[in-house]
């Protein structure tokens, strides 16, 4: 989990349900992450720092720019910035898995289809931020081989 030596990881929610924001903020708080929460993408890069949180957390279909256009904004200006991407499709037009996969091909690097379990959040968050943190060890030492 989150809790190991050194500072809390912090998380970036962006999600326009004050609900699933709320629970999402109770998991992983739970769990010992920190966590800033927006209801939209232009709230979000008006408020939080996103250049200085360990993982995004996006909702897909929300009004305003909506996490299609703000995965690729966040992939294009912080690209060492992990993104997971929730969506629950749009009704019967375009299924979850349809949507989850094209954010991919954005820049997200995980996606959890909604509804989901607080296990099925903490095994998806805590899984991204050890790979991104093993990556970036592997990146440091790299590049004093060099």
């Amino acid at each position: 989990m989150a809790m190991s030596v050194g500072r809390k990881k912090a998380v970036l929610v962006i999600d326009d349900s004050r609900t699933l924001r709320t629970f999402i903020r109770g998991v992983l708080e739970f769990a010992g992450y920190r966590v800033h929460e927006a209801e939209s993408m232009e709230q979000a890069f008006r408020d939080v720092d996103v250049a200085h949180v360990d993982a995004v957390l996006c909702d897909i279909f929300m009004p305003g720019m909506g996490g299609l256009e703000g995965i690729r904004h966040i992939e294009t200006t912080w690209p060492s910035v992990p993104i997971i991407a929730m969506s629950a499709g749009i009704e019967d037009k375009v299924s979850e898995t349809e949507v989850l996969n094209a954010t991919e091909k954005l820049g997200a690097n995980a996606k959890l289809p909604k509804p989901f379990k607080p296990e099925q959040l903490l095994e998806t968050v805590d899984k991204l931020l050890s790979a991104a943190y093993l990556l970036c060890l592997i990146r440091k030492f790299s590049c004093k081989d060099s």
